[in-house]
């Protein structure tokens, strides 16, 4: 499958549905945008976040409002 375009993301999100998406498929503008479409109660989970800094991080979740953004961290064997 192929991942859903920055439009699609944000037409999901202002519908108030949630998604998860791999940080290695979208620009950190790109998760600040999905991040400010979410609405009532939508979230978006966000996978394979290494590459980001604690400061994008942040960035991201203050577009999401409280809850609407989530970050999966992988401990390292």
């Amino acid at each position: 499958m192929t991942k859903r375009t920055l439009a699609d993301l944000i037409e999901i999100a202002t519908y108030g549905g949630g998604f998860e998406l791999s940080a290695n498929d979208y620009s950190l503008d790109e998760l600040v945008k999905a991040a400010d479409a979410l609405y009532s109660g939508a979230w978006m989970r966000v996978l394979h976040t290494d590459a980001l800094t604690t400061k994008d991080l942040a960035l991201i979740a203050q577009h999401g409002g409280p809850g609407g953004v989530q970050f999966v961290f992988t401990a390292a064997i």
